[in-house]
């Protein structure tokens, strides 16, 4: 029924910030207005793609079998600020059953390969920011938990139309949130430093973004997006 970009610093959370996320006050506005908007719609289900779940180049991460997901702010010097959710899990079953049909492996913290590599159940920050801020206002909606992969442009698409099936197959009201940054070296004190492409490609993500250009986003410049740090 609707769907969201966001960013994700965490110095906009306050107990992380710590005043310093005054700095962010546009971003901080826009977020909430969203929030609101959100609870308006009442969904029963969140699908969050993020960029800071476990990453891969021949696979999705999709959070499985876990009957609750959670995350803290620990990281960021805030572990008191804790967030839970009931994890989906007939809907991951829905969409790693339509990935699969497509070609496009899915794994999950169940798998033995995961377990083997340690890696975290715990949700990320790029997923915690945005679901701190959507839970003052509402917070009786089901999670689904979905990395980005560094697979083309292309599959990646095709793992969204996934996504778009499984919804059609849901008898339910989902939103469906992105969270994710635009290029890193704006400035010279930027994780990447200085770059003039990176404003150049956020111009341009933003305005293919705005058009539904969807051609345009997957058949983007690769050494565009690679000087722009993003």
């Amino acid at each position: 029924i609707n769907a969201y970009i966001f960013p994700h610093p965490p110095i906009i959370i306050p107990e992380v910030g710590g005043g310093r996320e005054i700095d962010a006050g546009k971003t901080i506005e826009a977020y909430k207005k969203a929030a609101k908007e959100i609870k308006e719609d009442n969904p029963d289900t969140i699908i969050m793609i993020t960029p800071h779940a476990p990453f891969f180049k021949d696979l999705i991460y999709i959070t499985d079998t876990e009957k609750t997901i959670g995350g803290d702010f620990r990281r960021f010097g805030a572990p008191e600020v804790r967030l839970e959710f009931e994890n989906h899990n007939l809907f991951v079953e829905k969409i790693s059953s339509n990935a699969n049909y497509s070609g496009i492996t899915i794994t999950g913290p169940s798998h033995k390969l995961i377990k083997r590599m340690g890696i975290s159940k715990d949700l990320d920050h790029g997923a915690m920011v945005p679901l701190y801020f959507i839970s003052k206002e509402i917070n009786d909606f089901k999670l689904v938990h979905i990395s980005v992969a560094d697979m083309p442009y292309e599959k990646l698409y095709n793992f969204g139309e996934c996504i778009g099936k499984s919804v059609a197959e849901m008898n339910e009201k989902i939103v469906l949130i992105a969270s994710g940054d635009l290029s890193h070296s704006l400035t010279w004190d930027a994780p990447c430093g200085y770059n003039e492409k990176g404003a150049i490609f956020d111009k341009l993500l933003t305005e293919y973004l705005s058009k539904g250009d969807v051609d345009s986003i997957i058949n983007f410049d690769e050494n565009l997006v690679e000087e722009a740090a993003e």
